[in-house]
C-alpha cells in the first residue's frame, strides 16, 4: 500500500444483542492474523450472524427484517461505531431500520431511518410461521430462518403467500441515507466489493439470486472463469509486446539508452529464463525448446551488442510483468491443491481452464472429482481470484466434504492466503481439526439465553 494512502477502514468488532430473542454475541476480530473463527452448537446463529454482516456491508437492509434481534452494532478500526435496530417509526405504518453512526470525526454523528416494509400482523414472524403451519416460538423461528437461508427456500416459496411476503420484504427496502452510503463505501475495498460470502453449498448454482451465497458457482463455471481471465491477460501481454516491438528500433537508437554491465546483464537474463519456466509450469506460456543462447557469450559482448541486449532484457521484463499477479495466484492454487490430491494432479490449460490428470496421464472430467476435491478447488479459487484486498470474507463450515487430513491443512493455508492477499476472514466451523493449534483465533458464541 502507498504510504501516503490512508489505512483502509476495517471492522474490529461485531455485536448482536437479542438474536432470536435468546442470544447476545460479541465478536472481536483478530486484526493482526486477519482470521477469526466462530464456534458454537447448532442454533446459536453462526450462519445468521454471517448473513447479517453481509447484509450490512451490501446495504441490503431488508434482510434484517427476517431476523429477530434487538441491536446490531459494528465498531471500526478508526473508532467509528454504527448501530442498527428494527422499529416502526412513530406516526407511520412502516417497519424500518433505525441507524445511528458516530464516526471518528468530532462532528460525525448521524441518525437515520430506512423504511423496509409495511408493518402489520401479516408481516410478523409469527404470522409467517402460521402460514407455514408452525407454532410461533423461538425454536420454530430459528428453524424458519434456517429454511429461508438454506435448502428449503424454494419449498417455502412454493406457497404463494409465503413467496409474496418474502419478496415484499426483499424488494421494498428504501434507499439508505447518503451519509450512510458514503461511510459504507469507505469500508475495506469499498462498497459492495468489501464483502464476499463463501457459503456451505459452494458447488451448486442457485436459481434464486437471493439465496445464501448469492448464487454459488460450480467448478465448471470457475474453470471457464479462469480461462477468460487468462485470455484477457494474454491479450494484455500481446498488446504490450506489440507496442514495445514497434518502438524497439527508435529506442535502440536513442542516446538515452543506458547499457547494463555484463555481469548484471547475465543475472537479469538468468532471472528471465527462470520466470519464463515458471510461467510455462503454471500454464500461461507454451513450453519452449531448450534455450540455444549461451549466457557465457554475454561476457564477450562489445558495447553496441550490450546496448541491444540490455534493451531486450528490459522489454522482456516489462512484457512478462503482465503475468506476475495472475501467475502468483495460480501457483498458490496449484501448490495447495496438488499437495492434497492423491494419484492425480491439477494443472492449468489456457484453452480449457482447469485440467485434472491422473498419474497414468489420463484426463479426468472435473465433475468426476469427489465433492471434497471440488470444494477445495472452488474455495481456493474464491479466495485467490474473486476478492479484492481488504475484503471481509465470510466462510460457512469449510469442513464440509473435507477429509480430516485436509481439515488440518485448511487453516495454515488460509492464514498464508489472508496475509498475501490482505483479506480479513470470519469463519464459522464445528470442526476441531480446522482450528488445530490456533485456539487463540476462536470466538465462542453465547449458548445461554439473554432473556429471563
Amino acid at each position: 500500500m502507498n504510504p501516503q494512502e490512508p489505512e483502509p477502514l476495517r471492522i474490529r468488532q461485531i455485536r448482536i444483542d437479542g438474536l432470536f430473542g435468546l442470544y447476545n454475541h460479541c465478536i472481536n476480530l483478530n486484526m493482526k492474523e486477519r482470521v477469526t473463527i466462530l464456534h458454537g452448537p447448532n442454533g446459536v446463529g453462526k450462519t445468521v450472524t454471517l448473513k447479517l454482516i453481509e447484509a450490512f456491508l451490501k446495504g441490503d437492509y431488508a434482510e434484517f427484517v427476517l431476523f429477530p434481534f434487538d441491536m446490531f452494532v459494528v465498531t471500526f478500526t478508526d473508532g467509528s461505531v454504527l448501530s442498527l435496530y428494527l422499529s416502526t417509526k412513530q406516526g407511520t405504518s412502516y417497519h424500518g431500520i433505525n441507524v445511528n453512526l458516530v464516526t471518528a470525526d468530532v462532528n460525525g454523528c448521524h441518525r437515520g431511518y430506512i423504511r423496509v416494509t409495511q408493518s402489520g400482523s401479516r408481516q410478523t414472524h409469527s404470522n409467517l410461521l402460521r402460514l407455514l403451519g408452525r407454532k410461533p416460538n423461538a425454536s420454530s423461528t430459528n428453524r424458519l430462518l434456517g429454511d429461508i437461508l438454506g435448502e428449503n427456500r424454494q419449498q417455502l416459496k412454493a406457497s404463494s403467500q409465503v413467496s409474496d411476503l418474502i419478496n415484499e420484504i426483499s424488494q421494498s427496502a428504501e434507499e439508505e441515507p447518503s451519509w450512510l452510503k458514503n461511510f459504507r463505501a469507505k469500508i475495506g475495498s469499498g462498497g459492495k466489493a468489501s464483502i464476499h460470502f463463501i457459503a456451505t453449498q459452494r458447488l451448486i448454482r442457485f436459481k434464486d439470486r437471493r439465496s445464501l451465497s448469492g448464487g454459488a458457482l460450480t467448478i465448471m463455471e470457475y474453470s471457464r472463469s479462469l480461462k477468460s481471465t487468462i485470455e484477457k491477460t494474454l491479450a494484455q501481454y500481446s498488446l504490450s509486446s506489440q507496442t514495445l516491438d514497434q518502438s524497439f528500433p527508435l529506442r535502440l537508437l536513442s542516446a538515452s539508452a543506458n547499457p547494463l554491465e555484463n555481469d548484471k546483464l547475465k543475472q537479469r537474463m538468468e532471472e528471465l529464463e527462470a520466470q519464463r519456466l515458471e510461467l510455462q509450469q503454471v500454464g500461461l506460456l507454451d513450453d519452449a525448446p531448450a534455450a540455444l543462447f549461451d549466457p557465457a557469450k554475454l561476457d564477450e559482448l562489445i558495447s553496441q551488442e550490450n546496448k541491444v541486449m540490455t534493451l531486450y532484457v528490459q522489454d522482456t521484463e516489462q512484457k512478462l510483468a503482465v503475468f506476475e499477479d495472475l501467475a502468483r495466484r495460480i501457483k498458490t492454487l496449484l501448490d495447495n491443491i496438488n499437495t492434497k490430491f492423491k494419484n492425480k494432479r491439477l494443472r492449468i490449460d489456457r484453452d480449457k481452464g482447469f485440467v485434472v490428470t491422473t498419474d497414468a496421464k489420463q484426463n479426468l472430467d472435473l465433475d468426476s472429482l469427489s465433492s471434497g476435491e471440488q470444494h477445495e478447488i472452488v474455495l481456493l479459487y474464491d479466495l485467490l481470484f474473486r476478492i479484492k484486498p481488504n475484503t471481509l470474507v465470510l466462510i460457512d463450515e469449510p469442513e464440509l466434504s473435507l477429509h480430516v487430513v485436509w481439515q488440518k491443512l485448511f487453516l495454515p493455508d488460509l492464514l498464508k492466503i489472508a496475509e498475501v492477499a490482505q483479506i480479513d476472514v470470519l469463519m464459522a466451523t464445528h470442526s476441531p481439526y480446522i482450528v488445530g493449534d490456533h485456539a487463540e483465533l476462536m470466538v465462542a458464541l453465547e449458548t445461554g439465553t439473554s432473556r429471563a
